[in-house]
Order: C-alpha cells, then structure tokens, then sequence
C-alpha cells in the first residue's frame, strides 16, 4: 500500500506541474524554479526508486530461494515415486506378498512400506540414548518406521555401519537405524553400537536397541525446517512396529507407460481386497505443496513490483518532460549551433 501511494504521489506531482505552467514561463526559466518545488521532487523520486529498487531485489531473491529449495538435495530420490495409503487390515496382512507382485512388475524398480510421508510431520518423542562413556541421557528426537527396502526404494544413503537385513534382523525389536543429525546432537565419537532405551517389561527389565548404522541427512518435512535427530525403527516382514498409523506403500515406477502401471498397481492391491479404496500421491507433488504458499507470494511480489515499474516510469517520463520544456530555449540554441538530436538527448 506504502509503495503504491508514494508512487502514485511521486508521479503525480511533476504531471500536474507541467499541465500548470505555460509555454512562455517555460521559455522564461520561470516556472517550477523554487527551491521547495525542486527538493519536494527529488525526494519524491528518489523514494518512489528506492521502493521500486527493493522490490525487485526482494523479488529475485525469492525467486532464487524457490529454485534453492525445488533443486537441494533432500536425501533421497523424489521423482516418479508413487505413496499408496493402505487402510484395509487385509491388505496390510499380505503386503509381503503384494510387494513380491510389484516387484515383477516390468515397469516397477521396488516397492517398501512406512508409517511416514516425507513432506508430513513426523512424530517425536523423548529418547534414553547412551553416551560415549555408558550412562544414559534423555533427549527430543524425531523417529519414523520404515521396512526392509524403504532405505534403498527412496535412495537414501548409509554413511556407517549397514541397513536393516532380512537374514540378520528376524523381528527388528533389537537393532535401529539413525541419521547423522541424531550422532551430532547425541555427541557420539562411534554411533555403531551405541544402544537406546526400547522400554521396561512388567519385571523392570529394561530393553535395549542397538545402532547397527548411519543414515545419511534427509529433509522429511520443508528444507525451512532444520533438520531434526531422527531414530529409524523397522517394520518387519509381520508388519511388527513400535507404533501404527497410516501405512503406506511407495512404489517407484520407471515413468514409462505410467497409466498402464497405475491400473496395474491397482489391480495387484484389489486382489486382497476390491473394496479398499485405492488412495495415492506422487511424492514429488506432495512435496511441491508445501512450497504453495512461496509460489503465491512471488505472484503477488512480482505484481506490486511491475505495477511499482510503471507507476515510476510514468513518474520519470514526466519529470523529463517537464525538464525538457524548462530547457526549451537552451535546446533551441543548441540545435542553431549544430547539435544532433542524439547529442541534445545524451
């Protein structure tokens, strides 16, 4: 509102000059020659650039903070992944044998289960975690399940230590994956091996998991948001986790004859149950969501500022208008003493 005001009045101001004055006070070097006038209009013009000036740059640097975000690495592959929310208890119960269809699917790469959309608020508890010299300590922390092959579905990488493994790990309860947020904030010199506290049966017994490997650092939510130390448990081949929620099952496809792979998936996951609805997003989508709000702000900036542009360059064609007819005689003299029209404009 500031910026258009200002540009509105800074325009104004040297139009209504000029359609006061006549051609004669022109000539005479009369018109528009107090000091107040000429201050007044400098200020104004300066101002009304200024705002233009910030606006652009505000403008350019959103636009360069959208491409930022779009384009970082987020720590795992994005594109052509399909999210399936399973509800149907049936479904769930066969998702060994669902993922084993997927997989011989020509036009599918892998398929693996979580709790956790990337893009969504992941939940957070208070972790007993071991430090470097064997006590324990509580902290906050994210966690997130996910099965055998989601690591290696979403192309995540592991930085020490190793991935969850179907011949090593027959229930999960003892073993957790990390990220390499959660090594920093633990203050662990090794993380391999480092144990977390699973809970405390009804004997007071207390159960431990153990750190079996490192997952490099993912964005789960907007690259706004600063990463947080995540613990990774496992769903097992038992669908056994910590919590529940809403699975889901993310497929990536190799984007060729992708409606034809869609009505496939579909037709693999109505097998166990044709009455569950069949309900997905393309990560890639969901995760460009969050990003709305960016996008309508550039809109609305970009707006202000072209608007800004023209209101200062009406501002600046009549500023050289009334200009020109104050130098009227000096411009005469010098096109009788030879000057090209060029040199008079320079």
């Amino acid at each position: 509102g500031v910026g258009i005001i200002v540009g509105i009045l800074a325009g104004i101001y040297p139009a209504l000059v000029i359609s006061n004055f006549t051609t004669v006070e022109a000539i005479k070097s009369t018109a528009g020659g107090g000091g107040g006038g000429m201050i007044l209009r400098k200020i104004l013009i300066v101002m009304q650039f200024a705002i233009s000036i910030t606006l652009i740059i505000a403008t350019l640097i959103l636009i360069e903070q959208m491409k930022f975000a779009r384009n970082i690495d987020l720590g795992f592959n994005k594109e052509n992944v399909l999210a399936v929310t399973v509800r149907d208890t049936l479904v769930t119960r066969n998702l060994t044998a669902i993922k084993k269809e997927l997989k011989d699917h020509p036009d599918i790469i892998s398929a693996a289960c979580s709790y956790d959309l990337p893009g969504t608020t992941f939940n957070r508890f208070p972790a007993t975690v071991e430090n470097n010299e064997g006590s324990f300590f509580q902290t906050s922390c994210q966690f997130m399940q996910v099965d055998y092959d989601f690591i290696s579905t979403m192309d995540m990488s592991i930085t020490d230590g190793r991935n969850y493994q179907r011949d090593q790990e027959e229930n999960g309860n003892s073993v957790i994956l990390v990220n390499e947020k959660a090594v920093e904030k633990f203050g662990w010199n090794n993380p391999i091996g480092k144990r977390v506290k699973s809970h405390t049966d009804s004997a007071g017994v207390v159960f431990y998991q153990e750190v079996i490997g490192v997952v490099k650092d993912f964005h789960p939510n907007s690259v706004r948001q600063e990463i947080s130390p995540i613990i990774i448990y496992l769903i097992n081949d038992q669908q056994q986790s910590r919590s529940r929620g809403n699975l889901r099952l993310f497929i990536r496809v190799n984007g060729e004859n992708l409606h034809q792979t869609m009505e496939d998936i579909q037709e693999i996951v109505h097998q166990y149950n044709p009455d569950d609805p069949f309900q997905y997003v393309f990560l890639d989508e969901h995760l460009n969501q969050m990003y709305e709000g960016e996008d309508r702000l550039i809109k609305l900036f970009s707006y202000f500022t072209g608007m800004i542009i023209f209101i200062a360059c009406l501002g600046l064609f009549g500023l050289a208008s009334f200009t020109a007819e104050k130098r009227r005689r000096e411009i005469g003299i010098r096109k009788v003493l030879g000057a090209t029209i060029g040199q008079i404009v320079l």
